[in-house]
């Protein structure tokens, strides 16, 4: 009875593994839709929608990458494919409180949070190199110094007080 206790608990034990490592392989997160994207400041427009491993526009065109190594130009395709996809770096949480004034006797104040980050071509020759804004072109760059930063607002929030 005991040996079969143990080998029904080391079946069960194999049995979680074997689900629970394709299922954590696969995890590419959920997809979050922004109100604005902006890339060293210069605005892209609103509505993106990022999801791990993609940047999708609100025109519906992938943010993309030369996957041969012939072009550091970055461009947008309607597909996704070898190209499309990109690695997070420098993530960063932000939340902004601007006053607006006053409006019927309260007090009018806009919070805004989103992220910032970094990304990085995830695959091709050009795994690793830096998304950067040159001569407002997109290109992708060697070094995380030359890297634009990506403004992701994801919420505005008009607050009243007294």
């Amino acid at each position: 009875m005991r040996q079969t206790k143990c080998g029904v608990s080391w079946a069960l034990a194999g049995l979680a593994v074997a689900v629970a490592l394709p299922a954590f392989a696969g995890i590419r997160g959920p997809t979050v839709k922004v109100e604005a994207l902006s890339i060293d400041g210069h605005e892209y427009g609103g509505r993106w929608e990022i999801s791990y491993p993609t940047l999708r526009s609100p025109s519906g065109l992938y943010l993309a990458y030369d996957a041969s190594g012939k072009s550091p130009k970055v461009t947008f395709r309607r597909e996704k494919g070898p190209g499309t996809e990109w690695s997070y770096a420098e993530l960063k949480h932000f939340k902004r409180y601007e006053g607006m004034g006053t409006e019927d006797y309260y007090y009018v104040s806009e919070e805004q949070t989103g992220y910032t980050m970094k990304i990085r071509a995830a695959e091709g020759p050009f795994k690793g190199w830096y998304l950067a804004r040159e001569d407002d072109e997109l290109i992708l760059v060697k070094h995380p110094r030359d890297a634009a930063t990506l403004r992701m607002l994801e919420k505005t929030v008009k607050i009243k007080s007294r």
